[in-house]
């Protein structure tokens, strides 16, 4: 965690163009308190963390949330953590549904999108069953996703390793959602699943079988 934070309040620095001193005198705190994350004494830095008492004053001198110095934002910004973002679906294997259905109402997850894409080529998912427990994804976990054609934007392609999330149409408007990781052999590309007990058969793209996003990002919740 230390060098996440010291990158982050150098960055905080850099981007309102003021040094460690004058962050501190703007939050009303020590001369030194900014200072001394980035002090050797020794081959260690004399500061590693905040104290929680002076959290809320180290925010506002960065002009920035708590939450972002803690780890729990992604971005820096004022105004709280997110709310979360809506859920596009649910992955579990062996159900079928229509786009959108069984998502709980009301249900979001706190999850940042990722800055590598622009927010509207991101979804979210709740992971149902077992069926990507060999993935370190359990039950009940959420899963942020960036679009295929996002990734092509950017000019990458899905490559073996990758961790997507795969729609596999059944019947006429009803889909079973996975996570499944990329493969490919002389079949062509093929999508594997990972429960944690049992088997489940690969799946190969084809018109009926696609992958919908690749896995940037699995939030368990306890």
């Amino acid at each position: 965690m230390s060098d996440v934070l010291r990158k982050r309040v150098q960055g905080r620095l850099d981007a309102l163009g003021i040094n460690a001193f004058e962050a501190a005198k703007r939050g009303g705190l020590t001369r030194n308190f900014f200072y001394e994350l980035f002090r050797l004494e020794n081959g260690k830095y004399k500061k590693d963390r905040f104290n929680v008492k002076h959290l809320e004053a180290a925010a506002t001198a960065l002009d920035c949330d708590p939450e972002y110095l803690t780890l729990e934002q992604r971005t820096p910004r004022r105004g709280g953590v997110p709310d979360g973002m809506k859920l596009s679906g649910i992955a579990e294997a062996g159900a079928l549904r229509a786009p959108g259905a069984g998502v709980p109402k009301g249900l979001s997850a706190v999850v940042e999108p990722d800055p590598r894409y622009p927010d509207d080529t991101q979804e979210v998912y709740q992971i149902r069953g077992g069926h990507a427990a060999g993935l370190n994804i359990p039950s009940e976990a959420f899963v942020l996703t960036a679009k295929i054609d996002a990734l092509k934007a950017l000019g990458r392609e899905l490559s073996a390793g990758d961790v997507v999330v795969v729609s596999r149409t059944a019947v006429e408007n009803k889909a079973e959602t996975t996570i499944r990781k990329v493969a490919f052999d002389p079949t062509g590309m093929r999508f594997d699943a990972y429960p944690d007990e049992g088997s489940i058969e690969p799946l190969y793209a084809s018109e009926k079988v696609v992958a919908l996003g690749v896995v940037l990002q699995a939030v368990v919740v306890f």
